[in-house]
């Protein structure tokens, strides 16, 4: 049976907090609550358990997988270059729920980019999130904790029957912030491309960028 541990993700426990980073740096694959949804958290320079997030959630290995990250600091060596467009929003919705795709670093590891050259980044606005990427000092995995193409799993008792027997550790922190998934835009393009509108509209995002997006 799966260990769970409840979480304040708005005033998290320290103790609490590195027991979960342990868990990931011993390549284990954790749900953690974030300030979107659930996602399932292991070390992004593990290919071991990289590849256990593709088999648990029957995902086209095909496909890449989104990191968060603690600060934009974390972006150096792991992307080719941030283009003015990504600097832009950046600035404005950074922190929060906001996923960007650039162009990735060479050193990167190859499975976190399926069968591309981009890899996807987002960074956080969540106590907890903020200090498990600070002690893990490496970005982590932040793709959704649910099986590909089905609809997401809002609660951990859904988490637990769905996904249980593949995961180490589920972090119990409530409902989530909201049932809508983050933004995405990819920013290796001209004009940026919206992949996805979540949280943050179309709009929203053009009105910072000072032109339409394709």
């Amino acid at each position: 049976m799966v260990k769970i541990l409840k979480i304040d993700p708005s005033s998290p426990n320290k103790e609490l907090v590195e027991e979960i980073v342990a868990a990931i740096l011993a390549g284990g694959l954790v749900v953690i609550p974030t300030d979107t949804l659930y996602g399932i958290a292991v070390n992004s320079l593990d290919e071991r358990a990289i590849k256990r997030v593709y088999r648990i959630k029957k995902r086209d290995f095909a496909k890449p997988i989104l990191l968060l990250i603690h600060d934009k600091e974390q972006l150096k060596g792991r992307v080719k270059t941030i283009p003015e467009a990504g600097e832009r929003l950046i600035r404005i919705f950074w922190p929060g729920p906001l996923t960007l795709i650039f162009e990735a670093a060479n050193n990167l590891p190859p499975s976190l980019l399926g069968n591309t050259s981009k890899i996807a980044f987002r960074q956080p606005k969540n106590p907890f999130l903020d200090l498990l990427l600070k002690e893990t000092k490496v970005p982590l995995t932040g793709t959704s904790a649910n099986i590909s193409g089905q609809p997401d799993l809002m609660s951990v008792k859904e988490i637990e029957t769905f996904l249980g027997d593949g995961i180490d550790l589920i972090v119990d922190g409530g409902v989530c912030g909201t049932d809508r998934a983050s933004s995405i835009v990819d920013v290796t393009t001209l004009p940026p491309t919206l992949i996805r509108e979540g949280q943050l509209s179309r709009r929203a995002l053009e009105v910072v960028l000072g032109e339409q997006l394709a």
